[in-house]
């Protein structure tokens, strides 16, 4: 909704408000409000086997409540771009056309207003403000009599109470439009417990870490929008919206974008430009341009979820071997050869160069060179402190045939073990996240394998755990030598067996760090 006293910042499509005053005044619901011969219900009954996920402790009594057609959004936070957002995703999610319900019961009272009180407030007046690592998700929301009150610590936490309230409602064969208007004002309660009636939810979630890993290189070019998103949008922008949209629903905060592998480099950087250029499925159509990105940080931030980006290195080239067989493939590192071959090793067949590039070089200047300035353009573009550098899956017949290599690993005293090769690569890569340069400090990602958990690097790290047959083993081991951990082993969608195996999903338990459902 557009009103005079707004102004549209173009470069991130959202409508902010100017003055908090004038705000207030000029979005006020009365005369604007489009009445229909149909009600919307918010229905306490239905509402706990309803809340996905459960919300950590829930009161209630056997009432329905009327939504008004007037209903306010009440709060003092008119600077806050993700609360006003939210607010107009909740109009568009009440207005939304799905299977009614009958038999809610008569109805006691009418839900008029929604008050909204933040104890840090969210003022992004003088700055945009991001989810990140720590954020307090924690929400209280009181139904009453003829209101809802949703309190929070952090903006975050709202978030996830105004997503509740759009769970809660449920439809019968009549119903009303709700237009939702964010009116500043100040809501203050010195014993907000005092007006409870019916009933209370208190949310916190277990894991500060739930996510869904999305591919974008592996199987084809994951396109970039949702329901939600502005029509002038790609198609591709449209898929990876709608998903976030969903994560959203759920209360998921993370995203872990699988943005460059093996097969293809979508991911378009200004640093190395030949990246992409050569490396992508098509150099125009299938790139995610740097305004591409920020459009998915920026819709993951009004979320409330954080984007972790994936550049797998050295390669995942199992993948490859398995999948691409009979393509007709010079290398392994694919994608990240196709634009700078020099990054690649070079295989040897009876002492002599048989033409194939293998994995990217980790003894060369020219790699380290390039890394560091790639990874220093990662840790500007992207704002979240996980970033996934893979490390999985690398084939090391390639290394081992090259004479050179040979001899560094004679230098470096690692004998015939070429996972130490590997772990002298991936920590000079953690050292390139970890140091300052004048940009935020990053924490590397790797999957479990390449890593010497006897011995911790310099820099923090966290440990992917993905292979299903041993993660009890592994995450055992991983976490008594003090790493932090990621489980995803039994979350794969295409880990599929014939009779029951649904109990193997849930009695997966990633203890307290979180874990990730795998999209493939």
């Amino acid at each position: 909704m557009m009103t005079p006293d707004t102004q549209v910042d173009h470069s991130s499509h959202h409508i902010l408000p100017l003055k908090a005053e004038r705000f207030a005044h000029s979005v006020t619901c009365s005369g604007i409000m489009e009445v229909v011969s149909i009600y919307l219900l918010l229905c306490t009954v239905l509402s706990v086997t309803a809340l996905v996920p459960k919300p950590f402790n829930t009161t209630l009594e056997n009432d329905v409540f009327i939504i008004s057609d007037r209903l306010e959004l009440h709060h003092e936070y008119s600077k806050c771009n993700i609360l006003y957002e939210a607010g107009r995703r909740l109009t568009d999610r009440l207005r939304l056309r799905h299977t009614s319900t009958d038999n809610l019961g008569e109805p006691i009272g009418m839900i008029t207003s929604v008050h909204i009180s933040i104890v840090k407030g969210c003022d992004e007046s003088k700055g945009i403000i991001w989810p990140y690592e720590s954020m307090n998700e924690d929400y209280c929301m009181l139904v009453a009599d003829n209101e809802i009150i949703l309190e929070a610590e952090e903006i975050w936490g709202a978030l996830h109470g105004l997503e509740t309230i759009a769970q809660l409602v449920h439809r019968s064969h009549t119903q009303t439009v709700i237009k939702i208007c964010a009116v500043a004002s100040i809501f203050a309660a010195s014993n907000p417990s005092s007006v409870y009636r019916r009933q209370t939810t208190l949310s916190s979630p277990r894991f500060p870490y739930r996510y869904i890993e999305a591919l974008s290189g592996l199987t084809a070019y994951f396109p970039v929008c949702g329901m939600f998103c502005p029509t002038h949008l790609s198609v591709y922008l449209r898929s990876i919206f709608s998903n976030k949209d969903a994560m959203a629903m759920v209360k998921m905060n993370l995203l872990h974008w699988r943005i460059v592998d093996n097969s293809s480099f979508p991911y378009s950087s200004y640093t190395f430009p030949e990246l992409a250029r050569k490396g992508a499925y098509d150099p125009e159509a299938y790139v995610y341009t740097q305004d591409d990105v920020k459009r998915v940080l920026d819709y993951c931030r009004l979320r409330g979820i954080r984007v972790m980006p994936e550049f797998a290195t050295p390669v995942n080239s199992d993948f490859l071997l398995f999948h691409f067989a009979a393509f007709p493939l010079k290398g392994y590192a694919y994608s990240w050869g196709k634009g700078y071959p020099d990054l690649l090793t070079k295989c040897y067949s009876d002492g002599k160069p048989n033409g194939r590039l293998g994995p990217v070089n980790p003894i060369t200047d020219y790699t380290y060179n390039f890394m560091q300035q790639f990874v220093h353009e990662i840790k500007t573009v992207f704002k979240d402190p996980l970033v996934h550098l893979g490390g999985d899956a690398a084939d090391f017949s390639c290394w081992a045939s090259n004479p050179e290599i040979e001899e560094f690993m004679q230098k470096m005293e690692f004998g015939k073990d070429y996972s130490k090769l590997q772990r002298y690569y991936l920590e000079k890569l953690n050292d390139y996240l970890a140091g300052n340069n004048n940009v935020s400090e990053k924490t590397a990602v790797f999957r479990q394998g390449p890593m010497d958990y006897d011995s911790k690097p310099g820099n923090k790290i966290v440990i992917h755990v993905w292979k299903n047959e041993i993660w009890q083993q592994e995450m055992f081991r991983i976490t008594k030598a003090g790493f932090p951990v990621i489980l995803s082993s039994n979350w794969y969608l295409n880990m599929i067996e014939y009779g029951v195996d649904w109990p193997r999903f849930y009695n997966l338990d990633p203890s307290d760090f979180g874990g990730e459902l795998r999209l493939w």
